[in-house]
């Protein structure tokens, strides 16, 4: 008989139930063995261990495979019922909660020029989480509270504190309307003096860290210029032929590959800035890891165009 206490004060292999249950499923060691990729000896140990354990014989060897013994067969019942149960629990915490939002909070034009456009590809994916969506102009707007946000700047932020991962950097370019350039070419670097320069009261340097590899930022205070509130309207302006914006290229490529927007130049410069993912909660997300990992498979697509 088996031990009383020993039963009562101790907790059986949950490696060798597991090992059991699926052995009594196959009725075969081989093909268990397959199925949880170990050895057939592995098995037999696994087995023998458990029928120590309950001090019976678990199992009766056949002539092809082995069949339960009736307090093998008692057992199988109850074990398939508990490991269910822990199945089960794992599931809840491991799998995506239905229904369960994710609040990301970035820049308006992030969101319009970037992150809109690819929503509906993860939502085809993963149509039970929702992706709330809220924007702001400035930086300060982000030091509300927030579970997620996607913050501009360099690694030394203030917000470098959390975990954050980067996403890519901020790389800009001359961008015009085609039509634009064939009422006034722009044949060289000097020819940005017949134009007017665009770009947001934000992003005020883009045109002086851009101009300097022609080594003309005396360009800059010759030209006229049209400052905007946002990059948003500054890249809608370009559109319109209202002059030669300075863009923030991975942002325009809708506007680019359309041929809303050319790059007349082509002579991006990739600044020391860049997109970051900042996780502001403490808690562990399983919907979250999913946005995390398609966010990163989008950029790697991006980055092979």
């Amino acid at each position: 008989m088996p031990n009383e206490e020993k039963l009562m004060s101790q907790i059986p292999p949950l490696n060798s139930l597991r090992v059991f249950e699926c052995v009594a499923e196959h009725g075969n060691f081989t093909k268990a063995g397959d199925e949880l990729h170990i050895t057939q000896s592995a098995i037999s140990r696994q087995i023998s261990n458990l029928e120590s354990f309950y001090q019976v014989k678990l199992f009766n060897r056949e002539r092809v495979g082995v069949k339960l013994t009736p307090q093998g067969k008692a057992l199988f019942e109850e074990v398939t019922k508990a490991l269910d149960l822990i199945r089960a629990s794992s599931e809840k915490i491991l799998r995506p909660t239905a229904g369960q939002s994710i609040k990301i909070r970035t820049y308006t034009t992030f969101i319009a020029k970037w992150l809109i456009q690819r929503i509906p590809q993860f939502q085809e994916q993963h149509p039970h989480i929702e992706i709330l969506l809220s924007g702001g102009l400035q930086p300060e707007d982000f030091e509300e509270e927030t579970d997620y946000s996607i913050q501009f700047g360099s690694a030394n932020e203030t917000w470098s504190g959390n975990t954050n991962w980067f996403l890519f950097n901020d790389e800009i370019d001359a961008v015009c309307s085609p039509q634009l350039l064939e009422q006034i070419p722009l044949n060289s670097i000097s020819d940005l003096s017949q134009h007017k320069l665009l770009h947001s009261k934000y992003r005020k340097d883009d045109w002086s860290d851009w101009i300097k590899q022609f080594n003309r930022t005396d360009l800059v205070g010759q030209c006229k210029e049209m400052v905007f509130s946002s990059s948003l309207l500054n890249y809608q302006a370009a559109v319109d032929g209202l002059g030669v914006a300075i863009g923030q290229i991975h942002l325009l490529q809708n506007e680019l590959s359309k041929g809303l927007l050319v790059t007349p130049f082509n002579k991006a410069v990739k600044r020391e800035f860049g997109y970051y993912l900042v996780k502001h909660s403490k808690r562990t997300d399983a919907n979250f890891k999913l946005f995390k990992e398609w966010l990163f498979n989008e950029i790697k697509q991006m980055q092979r165009q």
